[in-house]
């Protein structure tokens, strides 16, 4: 894999772009956007079932299409939310899929479906019709990182991490943003320190293993792509790196804004988030697990990066525990601080465009359904 040879040397000579400090303000209960649409349903249809949502996105004829992990089949429905059509079916046949994990909408409305578990891309064309499939990485690579989106040159741009240490224990990650040409990983366009994790012992004395549980409210590595743009960041600080593959030339975006504490109540519900929270037992095994695990003391500055249909860098900062809305921070093209948007807290967001907000969304049940909602 060949690095390229502009990004490590242009980080140290990146250009600050800062947003004005924003002012103390109380948190807001009022949403910027407006359901318009939302597709699902606990019982009944197949078609309407969903199970492990990857994707969900809205085409320029309202056409809103649905990468359902459970049944590895991409579903299309109408503007109203009638099921139209679905494609694919677990298998390693042409249309079929193995780990459906998301897909991209490409101009003209056709949709580019990943297999990870596969290493391979399926195109289909804006009726929805298979056009073709080709190998992501080369044939020997069982898994691979998913595509972010693609660039005007036509590559595609991955998010790759490294661990920096081996388990149990603390690591970091290196965070690496791939380029793929031709099917082949041929450029890595920026590199950065990644997200966080910790790892415990766990299993028996005859079957000793290791645990996952990760860091709570812990860093994550966080890519998006828009254009000839690749951002890359981790919530250490609020700063977003923003490489342009045109000229090489790295920025970085910035905002002063207050960093939010975690407090010992909060850390202690996740814990017990994680556990299920299904009986007092697992819980306290939860906790056990987490005793030695780092304590940040304060919140990531941002847990999600997004980009539109325009160009604009989307970033989630994180939602109060008991709140109803999430901020979101929007930069222009440009790079400058446009304004912050609300958005309902209980939104995975999968897409943004043409001033509508694609997610999933769960009842009290645990039910998911695809949620459309529009910009006001």
């Amino acid at each position: 894999m060949r690095r390229s040879r502009f990004a490590l040397a242009t980080l140290a000579l990146a250009l600050s772009i800062t947003a004005a400090p924003s002012s103390a303000r109380a948190q807001p209960t009022s949403p910027d956007a407006t359901r318009t649409l939302l597709i699902g349903a606990a019982d009944g249809d197949d078609a309407y079932l969903f199970s492990r949502i990857s994707a969900a996105v809205r085409l320029s004829s309202g056409i809103i299409v649905v990468a359902n992990q459970g049944s590895s089949e991409l579903r299309w429905f109408s503007p109203t939310g009638r099921w139209i059509r679905s494609r694919g079916r677990q298998g390693d046949g042409p249309g079929e899929f193995r780990g459906l994990r998301r897909f991209l909408r490409l101009p003209g409305d056709s949709l580019l479906a990943e297999d990870g578990l596969s290493a391979r891309m399926t195109l289909y064309d804006s009726a929805g019709a298979l056009a073709r499939s080709w190998n992501i990485a080369e044939a020997a690579a069982s898994v691979t990182p998913p595509p972010l989106g693609r660039l005007r040159d036509g590559s595609f741009v991955a998010l790759a991490e490294r661990a920096l240490a081996r388990p149990p224990g603390y690591t970091r990650f290196e965070a690496s943003v791939l380029r793929y040409r031709d099917g082949k990983i041929v450029d890595t366009l920026l590199t950065s320190v990644g997200g966080e994790w910790f790892t415990v012992g766990c299993g028996t004395q005859q079957s000793p293993g290791l645990c996952g549980v990760g860091v709570p409210y812990g860093l994550r590595s966080l890519a998006a792509t828009a254009g000839p743009f690749v951002y890359l960041g981790n919530g250490e600080r609020y700063e977003v790196q923003r490489l342009d593959v045109r000229t090489q030339r790295v920025d970085t975006l910035r905002r002063d804004v207050p960093a939010r504490p975690l407090s010992a109540a909060r850390r202690a519900a996740f814990i017990d988030s994680v556990s299920g929270m299904v009986t007092e037992a697992r819980r306290e095994l939860a906790r056990q697990r987490f005793a030695t695990a780092p304590v940040r003391r304060t919140m990531p500055f941002f847990e999600l990066l997004a980009t539109d249909d325009r160009g604009n860098l989307w970033v989630a900062r994180p939602q109060e525990r008991t709140g109803t809305v999430r901020e979101w921070d929007v930069f222009s093209a440009e790079g400058r601080f446009v304004r912050t948007v609300m958005l309902q807290a209980s939104l995975v967001v999968t897409a943004i465009a043409e001033g509508y907000v694609v997610g999933v969304t769960r009842d009290a049940d645990g039910v998911e359904f695809v949620a459309v909602y529009r910009l006001r």
